[in-house]
């Protein structure tokens, strides 16, 4: 069994963020062609300040869309907008 790991992300800061934004992530690989694979195989791990959440590609409510092979597009919208109101809900 081999394991891929990619590069450190460089972390950015929402200011501010619209509920109608759609925030997502492209992908453009040789090592997945396939979706199904890919799905299978990856996590996608978002962070805060205090905070991490784990998202297995191969979840069912995980939006992907795969315009063609090796190249994805995942929708993170609804989870960095679930993180953003916790994170700036006050209490």
């Amino acid at each position: 069994m081999e394991i891929f790991e990619a590069k450190p992300a460089r972390p950015f800061r929402l200011l501010y963020l619209n509920p109608e934004d759609e925030i997502k992530l492209a992908i453009d690989t040789n090592l997945y062609l396939d979706p199904g694979l890919m799905a299978q195989d990856l996590i996608m791990r978002l962070l805060t300040e205090n905070k991490s959440l784990e998202i297995p590609l191969n979840r069912p409510d995980v939006k992907m869309d795969w315009p063609r092979r090796g190249f994805f597009v995942v929708d993170l919208s609804e989870y960095v907008k679930a993180m953003y109101a916790e994170r700036t809900c006050v209490l």
